[in-house]
């Protein structure tokens, strides 16, 4: 039995969706899986030992692979891209689950399972207010299956421990010597972590007391200039500061912490499927779909979440998390 799956992105998700390919194989026993993914999430899933094939959206597009000229058994897509709905809307398959689109553009369930993500996806309130699933239990469920609290499935690059001792310039020491702050987030809504300013501020804090851990300051390309500019305050100078700029070394740079304070971004996602405590500062995204080991801190105001890609409300909902109950959380 074939059975394709399509998540092409975004990572963070990608990571909440490896739960569902062991699942998969249970429900339909001797299936082989195949995972149509994006390139960057490939270094996500490749080493992942349920999934029996690769393919990347990039190959489809670029007419080095024809997934649609393919007979499958099942078809299961819980990605809303443009790409993702058509390739499942138009690929043979004796069954299918997720969603697609319509003639009209418009979100459309393949089964009837998927109607709920429909209506999260369209209904501010349901998503917002009153859903308290976490994304895998919405994705299981839309497949005909039942999450039961199954983790991430994902291994650290082999030469993990290596690439510790590269990026932090030493021996690859204890863990438990280390807690990591990324110092960014994805700009794709407001305020999903906070300025440099509140960044200094705690750092300063952290500091002014005796700590069994080192402190260390992270980020990827993205948060390049952000850690240069830090590096430059009177608070943050004294602090290691490591950037990385592949996945590999990301999750290597993650799995040498023992704690990790993030926003709601992969970092957090990589640090739950590396068995890495978390502390996550929730604002403007909702922490009620995600499922977490770690400690919860989110924002006290009102209008959150709200997914808002700007948002002029100053100070934001960010600024009201202090640094006293982040650290609280450690």
């Amino acid at each position: 039995m074939n059975v394709l799956l399509i998540k092409l992105g975004a990572l963070g998700d990608v990571l909440r969706t490896t739960p569902l390919v062991p699942a998969l194989k249970q429900k339909w026993p001797g299936a082989r899986v195949t995972w149509l993914s994006a390139e960057p999430a490939r270094p996500l899933i490749e080493r992942h030992p349920d999934v029996d094939k690769i393919v990347t959206i990039e190959s489809v597009e670029a007419g080095e692979t024809d997934i649609c000229g393919l007979s499958w058994d099942a078809i299961v897509n819980l990605d809303e891209d443009a790409a993702a709905t058509r390739i499942a809307r138009d690929a043979p398959a004796r069954e299918k689950f997720g969603i697609t689109r319509n003639a009209a553009g418009r979100l459309a369930p393949l089964s009837p399972l998927a109607e709920e993500l429909i209506r999260l996806a369209s209904d501010d309130r349901m998503k917002f207010r009153e859903n308290q699933m976490p994304y895998q239990a919405l994705y299981f469920r839309s497949a005909g299956l039942t999450w039961m609290g199954v983790p991430y499935i994902y291994s650290a690059p082999p030469d993990a421990s290596a690439r510790r001792a590269r990026l932090f310039g030493d021996s690859d020491r204890s863990t438990q010597a280390r807690a990591g702050m990324f110092v960014g987030a994805s700009p794709r809504y407001a305020n999903k972590f906070w300025t440099e300013s509140e960044i200094e501020i705690f750092c300063a804090e952290y500091q002014a007391a005796p700590r069994d851990r080192e402190l260390v300051l992270f980020g990827g390309p993205g948060e390049r200039e952000r850690l240069d500019r830090l590096a430059a305050s009177a608070s943050c100078r004294n602090l290691r500061r490591i950037g990385v700029d592949t996945l590999d070394d990301l999750a290597a740079a993650v799995s040498g912490f023992q704690t990790v304070i993030c926003g709601d971004t992969l970092v957090m996602h990589l640090a739950e499927a590396l068995g890495v405590r978390t502390v996550v500062l929730f604002g403007p995204t909702s922490h009620t779909e995600i499922f977490l080991h770690g400690q919860k801190v989110v924002s006290p105001y009102s209008c959150g979440p709200c997914y808002l890609r700007v948002c002029g409300i100053r100070p934001s909902c960010m600024s009201a998390i202090t640094p006293r109950r982040v650290l609280a959380g450690l």
